[in-house]
């Protein structure tokens, strides 16, 4: 079993992609299969990220009916992605991929146990190119991103209620020096 917990691996994985890999709209639990992170790639994709925290939750996945619809989409409805990755421990990743070798479309991440890193160990194939994202994902992922923000500093000021100015001077939410122009 892993030492890792589904938040730690979400936030290694929003991370990795917003910082290394500078895409810029993310969140998590969206769309109507409650994806665990939805993302917009360069290319305008949309990218779903199943987390896992072992083999069985894995295997458990595929019980969803999301998978058939993912195999059968025709591009006419439903927030689709265009990729999708499972994220999983470093540690079951080989047996992981294994499990995966039945669904060839979709990709692996591994999150190290010791240092949070990310690494793409399969790349994701094409779910469909019917479309990019399209309008309705693009702004359920931004109203996500704006419910997490406020959920966050709401809990900051739950936790610290002498800084309840927003934004408080240095606070690590402060997002000003990634806007862009």
């Amino acid at each position: 079993m892993s030492v890792l917990s589904s938040h730690t691996m979400k936030t290694a994985v929003l991370a990795h992609f917003r910082f290394n890999e500078r895409w810029i709209l993310f969140s998590t639990e969206a769309s109507q299969w409650h994806a665990d992170i939805l993302m917009v790639d360069p290319s305008d994709n949309l990218v779903e990220f199943e987390v896992k925290v072992s083999l069985s939750d894995l295997r458990a996945d595929f019980k969803k009916r999301k998978h058939a619809f993912y195999r059968t989409y025709k591009g006419k409805s439903g927030m689709v992605p265009n990729r999708l990755y499972f994220v999983v421990p470093k540690s079951i990743a080989s047996n992981a991929k294994k499990i995966l070798q039945s669904f060839p479309a979709y990709g692996v991440i591994a999150v190290s146990e010791l240092d949070k890193s990310v690494e793409v160990l399969k790349t994701a194939g094409w779910i469909h190119k019917f479309h990019k994202v399209t309008d309705k994902a693009r702004r359920t992922i931004i109203l996500r991103m704006g419910s997490e923000l406020i959920d966050l500093r709401r809990k900051k000021d739950h936790e610290r209620p002498e800084e309840r100015l927003f934004p408080p001077e240095g606070d690590i939410l402060d997002l000003g020096p990634y806007v862009l122009p």
